[in-house]
């Protein structure tokens, strides 16, 4: 009867039909009202069949096996609901996507003749093959993300799309390596899908793989299935790169094992061990390095390994470096070196370290300035106090003749200039564009109101202020 109906509410026609579910205006109105009470349907009885599916077993006997047949006789409306779960235009109150992973979910639990013959009776059951075949390929995909194999295999026997993307260009082979499937990518591979194909952002299935840390997959990949290892992305990383920077060791081993260059550079001319580094993977530095990668390459700033871990406070990659002879006074564009770096964004152990190790404390960058200048401009007064107690010369000037002492002052770092001034007291300004550390320093009652511009000058052995 309901098949009867159906056929009635989506005969073309332009009439009005007046019924008990209200004004169905034209087909699209009665498909959309028809899905709905399938998906409610779904709703009401999904639980009870993914609990069925649940509770099979792969050692199924021909009685089971007949019991479950049988379950799927009693509700025919179940496999017709399923084939409207995909149709455009829909306006549900269910998540459908949750609905369908649970149920691909399920098959994989399925022996192969329980798992085929709902999906065989729900391919063959539908006169709208294009429907049938977006849920076919929509549960693909589910299938392909979860690693279900019995489900993919089975929907790809039923005619699924294995070249199925999505909007940013994902293919099922990239969902796959993705999360580690490594049966579905081979399977998938067996069905004609093309290994090396590239997503939105340029990324291969290979790229995926070795991002996510998944060395087994990239082992397949490459060795097995023969992927272009040295394939770059829109930011010309390989796969080592993406490796490397998420701290995969066991997917860098893979990698250089099967071949991959070492040396390989991104558009910054960074290598994975400028990212690794960068980042403070410990074990991906020391695998590298062991490996023989260049230690003092430098990126297209000329920074090298050391900068990048001096520059982001990684102290444990800093030591690794180090200790494999890492060029501690190699200078970037800027003429920084790791101590400059470490020094300006305040990273006292790594700072204490380079120090011990015997890095130039007096070194000067681009602007002559110190890494004690680059420390009070920023007021970084831990950093600052372990440059004093390690002898830097606090009287070194830049190419404005300005003190560490003289650019804290300009800064306002009130505390940092309280710091350096016992040490120094020669030259100093403070304008009333920062009283605050003209009181901090020499005690003075700072009024805006009635002091306009204080010039501060120390005439040794005393201070004299003129107003």
């Amino acid at each position: 009867m309901h098949q009867t109906v159906r056929e009635f509410f989506l005969r073309p026609h332009q009439a009005v039909i007046r019924s008990s579910f209200g004004n169905i205006e034209n087909a699209s109105q009665a498909q959309r009202m028809i899905q709905t009470t399938c998906v409610r349907y779904l709703k009401l009885h999904h639980e009870e069949l993914i609990d069925k599916f649940q509770c099979l077993a792969d050692d199924w006997g021909s009685a089971d096996y007949r019991q479950f047949v049988q379950y799927l006789d009693r509700r025919p409306f179940l496999q017709y609901s399923l084939e409207y779960l995909t149709l455009p235009r829909s306006n549900i109150d269910l998540d459908i996507r949750q609905l369908l992973s649970d149920l691909t979910i399920s098959l994989q639990k399925c022996p192969p003749s329980a798992a085929f013959s709902l999906l065989k009776r729900l391919v063959n059951s539908s006169r709208d093959h294009d429907n049938v075949q977006k849920q076919v390929n929509h549960l693909l995909v589910v299938a392909a993300e979860e690693g279900c194999v019995l489900a993919a295999g089975t929907l790809l026997v039923a005619g699924a799309n294995c070249d199925l993307v999505d909007n940013r260009k994902w293919t099922l082979i990239h969902f796959a390596a993705h999360n580690g499937r490594n049966l579905i990518v081979r399977l998938l591979l067996n069905h004609g899908a093309n290994k090396d194909t590239k997503d939105s952002a340029g990324r291969t299935a290979l790229h995926h793989a070795a991002s996510n840390g998944h060395a087994s997959t990239v082992q397949l990949l490459i060795e097995t299935l023969g992927a272009d290892k040295e394939a770059r992305d829109n930011n010309m990383y390989t796969a080592l790169h993406r490796a490397a920077r998420n701290g995969h060791m066991s997917a860098v081993r893979v990698l250089i094992d099967g071949g991959t260059d070492k040396e390989a550079t991104d558009y910054n001319k960074l290598t994975a061990l400028h990212l690794a580094a960068a980042e403070g993977h410990e074990g991906t530095v020391q695998l590298l390095l062991d490996e023989g990668a260049d230690k003092n390459a430098k990126d297209i700033y000329s920074r090298t390994a050391l900068h990048w871990a001096a520059r982001n406070g990684h102290k444990t990659t800093l030591e690794l470096l180090i200790a494999q002879c890492s060029d501690k006074e190699a200078k970037d564009t800027e003429e920084y070196t790791g101590l400059h770096w470490a020094a300006r964004n305040g990273h006292e152990a790594t700072v204490g370290l380079l120090v011990t190790h015997g890095a130039d404390k007096e070194a000067k960058d681009g602007e002559d300035w110190t890494a004690l200048h680059h420390a009070a401009a920023k007021g970084h007064d831990s950093t600052v106090r372990l440059l004093l107690d390690s002898g830097i010369n606090c009287d070194a000037t830049d190419n404005d003749g300005c003190k560490a002492l003289q650019l804290a002052s300009r800064n306002g770092q009130n505390s940092t200039v309280q710091l350096l001034s016992p040490l120094d007291t020669a030259q100093i300004a403070a304008t009333s564009e920062n009283p605050p550390v003209a009181s901090s320093l020499f005690g003075v009652d700072y009024d805006q109101e009635r002091i306009g511009r204080i010039y501060i000058y120390c005439l040794a052995p005393c201070l004299v202020l003129i107003s």
